[in-house]
């Protein structure tokens, strides 16, 4: 009735992961924080490198606690300190190592109760019949044998539900054709601190990361002459954000700013055209077919993502047929307020 049990493990059984953990950048050129980050960055020693600090590959924590029942998910951006900051929350103690860095990129666990709601009855356990001796007798060293041939393990089928959380970021791209450049600026929304990292598919100085705390935005600057012109660059942000701005070089094309729209649940579009009149063709991966829309010279034209049908995500990619080289990609989650549901493009077995 008043106890929260957590149940973590280390980095050995995260070797599996796919994403790129949160690192602070090494230096300016590769990658901004609004937030300090000195903290961070090891000096380096005898038989050891100096280099930027971050967290480890993901492992699974289980939360246990009368206020975190129901099979919910929680994909907020944790890491070991956010266990000492729930702490911090509880009983008023502040920990003064912890970095101002990971202050802003990690979560305090907070976010993966429901305070307002408890179930303080015990729920029925699975069976255990299956690890008795098959005699049902006391062995000193019951021998366990191994199938002849093995199996990998199944991920449970369906969607989960979610928690709520605070991320409403968003990433918007700009071409100076005069100078030759792309301008990127980031941002994890009023509420929340976010990492971004991001890559490129045609450089050979990526990758570049950039921190924004709660309420902060950052901006930088890529000179495309180093990619032969064009430009194509990927974002990941937390919880499955990612923006995606592929583009020729000299040429003006239709730019979208993208934002979460928390009292409707959509995504909203607004599309600029500094070149000229042009058709876009917009596909949302998850429900309905392409949308053509004319953008003119120098006109704004808004248009709305329903998301009701996804679960509020969305996989969204903007192409031209004036431009074959020109490709916007738009993947995420709205965040309302309200719980949610795992993203349904996951595949379950």
């Amino acid at each position: 009735a008043r106890t929260a049990l957590f149940i973590t493990y280390d980095e050995n059984d995260g070797f599996f992961d796919h994403v790129v953990p949160p690192y602070v950048p090494a230096s300016a050129a590769q990658g901004l924080s609004t937030v300090p980050t000195t903290l961070d960055h090891f000096p380096g020693r005898t038989g050891y490198v100096a280099g930027p600090y971050g967290l480890g590959p993901r492992v699974p924590m289980l939360v246990v606690s009368p206020w975190s029942t129901g099979g919910y998910t929680c994909s907020e951006t944790f890491d070991h300190t956010s266990v000492i900051r729930f702490i911090e929350r509880r009983f008023g103690v502040q920990e003064p190592q912890i970095s101002p860095w990971r202050r802003a990129v990690c979560g305090d666990l907070t976010s993966a109760f429901d305070f307002g709601r408890a179930q303080p009855q015990p729920v029925a356990l699975p069976s255990t019949a299956g690890y008795y001796p098959p005699d049902r007798d006391r062995h000193p060293d019951f021998p366990a044998t191994a199938p002849a041939v093995g199996s990998m393990p199944r991920q449970e089928p369906g969607s989960k539900p979610t928690r709520p959380l605070k991320y409403a970021p968003y990433v918007d791209g700009s071409a100076d054709i005069a100078a030759g450049t792309f301008r990127l600026a980031f941002s994890g929304g009023p509420s929340a601190g976010a990492q971004f990292y991001v890559t490129s598919a045609n450089r050979t100085d990526a990758p570049w990361t950039y921190t924004t705390a709660a309420g902060t935005s950052i901006a930088d600057t890529w000179n495309t002459k180093y990619s032969k012109g064009t430009t194509d660059l990927t974002v990941h942000g937390p919880n499955g954000f990612l923006r995606r701005f592929r583009s020729p070089g000299k040429t003006a094309v239709p730019e979208v700013t993208a934002r979460h729209n928390a009292a409707t649940g959509a995504l909203d579009l607004s599309f600029t055209n500094a070149g000229a009149t042009t058709t876009v063709t917009v596909t949302h991966a998850y429900a309905g077919g392409p949308q053509t829309l004319t953008v003119a010279r120098g006109a704004t034209v808004a248009h709305s993502v329903p998301l009701s049908a996804s679960g509020r995500w969305y996989d969204v990619t903007i192409t031209s047929p004036a431009h074959t080289d020109y490709v916007r990609r738009l993947a995420g989650h709205v965040e309302t307020g309200a719980e949610g549901v795992t993203d349904p493009g996951i595949l379950t077995y």
